[in-house]
C-alpha cells in the first residue's frame, strides 16, 4: 500500500507560505553545522530541497538518486 505525505510536506513546485520557507531554511541551518567535513546520509528527507546546503558542508557532498 503507497501512502501520499505529499500534503504535509513541502514539494518541488508547489507553492509555499513565507512560514514553511523559514522553517525549511531553519532546519537545514541548523543540521547543516553538525555535517561540517563529515560524510552524511539524509534519510526520509522528502523532496530533499535543503539538501544542496547540506552538501556544502559535508565531506562529500555527492548526491545518491
Amino acid at each position: 500500500m503507497l501512502i501520499d505525505y505529499s500534503h504535509v510536506t513541502e514539494v518541488p513546485g508547489a507553492k509555499v507560505s513565507e512560514e514553511q520557507t523559514r522553517r525549511l531554511f531553519s532546519r537545514y541551518h541548523f543540521a547543516q553545522h553538525y555535517c561540517e567535513g563529515k560524510d552524511v546520509l539524509e534519510v526520509v528527507c522528502g523532496a530533499g530541497q535543503g539538501l544542496g546546503c547540506l552538501a556544502k558542508k559535508a565531506r562529500d557532498g555527492r548526491r545518491l538518486p
